[in-house]
């Protein structure tokens, strides 16, 4: 019985829950830009809505370089990696112990080798992005480097 709660939780009521907590998300980011333009046009009817909606659109915090990217997959692997080595090596010293049931150790070791695969997986993605941006990664160096010497004449 268990056992069916826990796939019936894992299955069916984390995905209707990741599905709400999105939808709820987008729902109050749309209100709160509606807010935004309504108040603009209140306080002046001349107002470009236009403009306004156009600095909706740019995703000023999704923004992100490809360098700050790569970086992300680095950090997201190793926490993912060491997030699944602990578990794994709890697991370990628990099942030597034996301190716990063995269904619960086989759910900490499919936890465990899951997160390890995945910062594994991580780890991979960012040392294959790095090769496949380097030339892309520095021009927009350079570049940066310009734009600085230019606003510091």
């Amino acid at each position: 019985m268990d056992k069916v709660l826990m796939v019936l939780g894992t299955c069916v009521v984390l995905p209707i829950a990741v599905v709400f907590i999105i939808m709820y998300k987008s729902k109050h980011e749309t209100d709160r830009k509606t807010d935004i333009v309504l108040t603009a046009l209140e306080k002046n009817p001349n107002v470009n809505v236009e403009s306004i909606m156009t600095s909706f659109s740019k995703k000023a915090n999704f923004d992100k370089t490809i360098k700050e990217r790569i970086v992300s997959q680095l950090q997201n692997g190793i926490i993912m990696g060491l997030i699944g080595l602990g578990l794994l090596s709890y697991t370990f010293y628990m099942d030597y112990v034996g301190g716990m049931s063995t269904e619960i150790l086989e759910m900490f070791y499919l936890g465990g080798f899951i997160m390890l695969a995945m910062g594994i997986a991580y780890l991979i993605s960012f040392f294959i992005s790095k090769k496949y941006f380097a030339k892309e990664m520095n021009e927009s160096e350079a570049q940066e480097k310009e734009n600085v010497d230019q606003i510091a004449e």
